[in-house]
């Protein structure tokens, strides 16, 4: 029988001899040849002693020692890999027996790489994982190096972030933009300053704050319609048209202005009026007027009137189921009713806008303005513009003059009022004193002497 130099077959398998046993079994072969082949013992080689370095056949490794947690167990059984354990073993990729993971070998036994979360001393200055590393405006580039001036977006900011439908950089819950980045709404719980009268954070119109959060329907003589969301105030007392209009104007508003019948119809009926009232409405020999500066598509005189259209006031008669008007002299004393609209927003920024009938001077419809929370109207582009020529139909003070040059007429932010949005033959600066800007009735911009009294807007951001 011939015997290689490393392998033996016994049995029906290879089994192979590690070098000392190599050296043992020669000895043994050369004695079994000098005594016979009956005296060599193949079953006891065979069935070798765990811990011997010869592989038995009830053996699945034998290292030549009898100690576990080196890979083969002290009964002679493959160990599991362990990570840790200073060995690299089965689909580890580097195993240096430590806990760290500041090194080149990190847990679970990987090799250190940039974007796995661990910042590797001396090689990496950041690692902020795979899934975010190297994001444009991240801090930490996809070299793990870290990139300068990137702040962690955050509302209240100043900066609008993806997610956030504003951010004005404060925290102010009485603004058009919320402590959450978020626009305000009637309806939201916060009451915006100068803008909503209340908010109750509800719908109701039955409890006082109306879903167009104004405070209305508290009482028998006040009436919210939902229709226009306007509100009406009934005031008994008899007094002349102006005294009238200056409650009305105290109030926020000015005196009633009906634009169809079933307005004149729903107002009668909830305030359930008897007699004869003013109406916000003006004559002249040219035409009529609201004072609100709405049309006057809609009328309802009486036959024959205006019968005088030089008495200028205008008063309706509630009775019997009628809303007749008529010419009425303005020094007559009549009730009156009184309504109130809601501010107008823009939706491209959400601010707001509200009209003033009662005429100030350009100074003071700015102090009235910062009194209320806003300012004084700068309607800086043309959008803007059409957007608030729409819902005002009077003349009114805007936030520009020509102070510095004549006739260059500049917005409170320095940027200049284009010049293709004045009316036809404007600025024309009569007598060198109309230095202050209006919005004409319509959507164009006109000069007119600032100490005069006029209608303005209020703008609030």
């Amino acid at each position: 029988m011939g015997l290689g130099p490393r392998w033996k077959r016994g049995y029906g398998r290879r089994v192979r001899l590690r070098a000392p046993l190599r050296t043992r079994l020669s000895l043994i072969l050369l004695g079994a040849i000098a005594l016979g082949p009956a005296c060599l013992n193949w079953s006891a080689l065979e069935n070798g002693a765990c811990g011997d370095g010869f592989i038995g056949r009830e053996e699945a490794c034998d290292d030549g020692n009898r100690i576990s947690g080196d890979g083969c167990s002290d009964t002679c059984h493959i160990e599991p890999a362990v990570c840790g354990n200073g060995r690299k073993e089965g689909g580890e990729q580097c195993d240096d027996g430590n806990s760290l993971n500041n090194d080149a070998c990190v847990e679970r036994c990987f090799d250190a790489g940039c974007g796995d979360g661990y910042v590797r001393e001396f090689v990496e200055q950041c690692d902020d994982g795979t899934a975010k590393n190297g994001t444009p405006g991240d801090a930490c580039s996809s070299s793990c190096m870290l990139v300068a001036s990137a702040p962690t977006p955050k509302c209240g900011d100043g900066t609008l972030d993806r997610d956030e439908a504003c951010d004005d950089g404060n925290k102010s819950e009485t603004d058009s933009c919320l402590s959450s980045c978020s626009w305000a709404t009637c309806g939201d719980g916060r009451v915006r300053t100068g803008v909503e009268e209340c908010d109750d954070a509800n719908m109701s119109n039955t409890d006082g704050c109306t879903n167009g959060c104004m405070l209305c329907g508290a009482t028998k003589d006040s009436f919210f319609r939902p229709a226009n969301a306007h509100c009406y105030t009934l005031h008994a007392d008899s007094t002349t048209e102006q005294q009238a209009r200056a409650t009305c104007q105290s109030e926020g508003g000015d005196l009633w202005t009906v634009t169809s019948d079933a307005e004149s119809n729903d107002v009668i009926a909830k305030l359930m009026l008897s007699g004869r009232y003013w109406l916000g409405l003006l004559t002249t020999n040219t035409g009529d007027n609201w004072v609100s500066g709405e049309g006057t598509k809609f009328t309802a005189f009486a036959a024959g009137e205006p019968s005088d259209p030089a008495l200028r006031c205008v008063a309706f008669d509630a009775e019997p189921k009628t809303s007749a008007w008529s010419s009425a002299a303005c020094a007559a004393k009549l009730g009156f009713v009184c309504e109130r609209s809601p501010a107008f927003v823009y939706s491209l920024d959400h601010h707001a806008y509200r009209l003033h009938t009662g005429a100030l001077a350009a100074d003071a419809a700015r102090v009235r303005c910062s009194q209320d929370g806003g300012h004084l109207a700068a309607l800086e582009t043309d959008a803007e513009r059409v957007f608030v020529g729409k819902n005002v139909g009077v003349a009114a003070w805007l936030d520009a003059s020509d102070s510095a040059v004549e006739n260059q007429f500049i917005w409170p932010n320095g940027t200049p009022v284009d010049t293709a949005a004045f009316a036809p033959g404007q600025p024309d600066d009569t007598n060198q004193s109309q230095g202050c800007l209006m919005l004409n009735a319509g959507d164009k911009f006109a000069d007119a002497v600032c100490g005069e009294p006029h209608a303005f807007i209020c703008e609030f951001d």
